[in-house]
């Protein structure tokens, strides 16, 4: 059976908490959803200082910013994704790239108060996150409480997407039900979606509303069956419903096109219109 996510482990997106707060950095760029949440892309260059939240002998490398309303409270928190190095290493891409960083989840609540896990294992194996990937608070299920996502590895053949919760005290990472998964090509345990993106087979992710208000994440498996990418393809839809803190399968069909495929060019279009 092949299901949508490739290689991805028992234990994928394990959190284990840290203690600390969010860290420092200035962001280069912003852009508002139509739903008022914030997202900001952050520069290598603006990361090089330690920030105060890191241990000893370790820097905060700040990849991502993001703001909703995690708990539901009516008030704006500020999240972070950040790579923990050594204080000697620079915080650039490429530096990065040749280490293994640490990576955590910062969020602090408008409230007060604060929360901190580290991201200990991805969709594909160990974390491996840098600047660009999408992190974004959407409303998965319409009731004012914001999830978080964390996009893995953007621009490489196999890209995932991993769904959080964020409590007060913890940030654990949504499940998606058993019920119907084989079916929808999607894999029962800890919610990542996505898959391949390539020529030949494409695994998009995005949030639909429905004619009665009610939200849907569409999982697609967009699979070329003829001899060129301009022949036939066959794409395969999973519509999944978040109830609680799990996603369930609520929706599975299949169609077929004649003239190549069609469909989002974008990977994953998780935040909710």
């Amino acid at each position: 059976m092949r299901y949508m996510v490739v290689g991805v482990v028992a234990a994928a997106m394990a959190l284990v908490g840290c203690g600390g707060n969010s860290s420092a950095g200035t962001t280069s760029s912003g852009e508002a959803s139509a739903t008022g949440r914030t997202t900001a892309a952050v520069s290598p260059a603006s990361t090089s200082t330690p920030s105060a939240s890191a241990s000893p002998g370790r820097r905060s490398c700040v990849l991502a910013r993001t703001r909703g309303d995690f708990d539901g409270d009516g008030t704006a928190d500020a999240a972070t994704l950040v790579a923990v190095v050594p204080a000697e290493t620079g915080c650039g891409e490429r530096a990065l790239a040749s280490l293994r960083p640490q990576y955590h989840v910062r969020v602090r609540f408008g409230s007060g108060g604060s929360v901190d896990r580290r991201l200990r294992r991805c969709g594909t194996g160990p974390c491996d996150l840098r600047w660009g990937q999408q992190f974004a608070a959407t409303d998965l299920d319409g009731d004012g409480r914001d999830e978080l996502a964390v996009q893995e590895l953007p621009g490489a053949v196999i890209q995932t997407v991993g769904l959080f919760r964020v409590a007060r005290r913890d940030v654990h990472a949504l499940r998606i039900a058993p019920k119907r998964a084989t079916r929808a090509h999607v894999k029962p345990g800890p919610a990542i979606l996505g898959g391949n993106f390539d020529a030949t087979l494409r695994n998009p992710v995005a949030c639909r509303v429905r004619p009665n208000g009610s939200r849907v994440l569409v999982q697609m498996q967009a699979e070329m069956v003829g001899k060129t990418i301009n022949g036939p393809w066959r794409i395969e839809r999973a519509d999944l419903k978040l109830r609680r803190d799990t996603l369930h399968v609520v929706r599975i069909s299949t169609t077929r096109t004649s003239h190549g495929y069609r469909g989002a060019q974008r990977p994953f279009q998780i935040v909710c219109p």
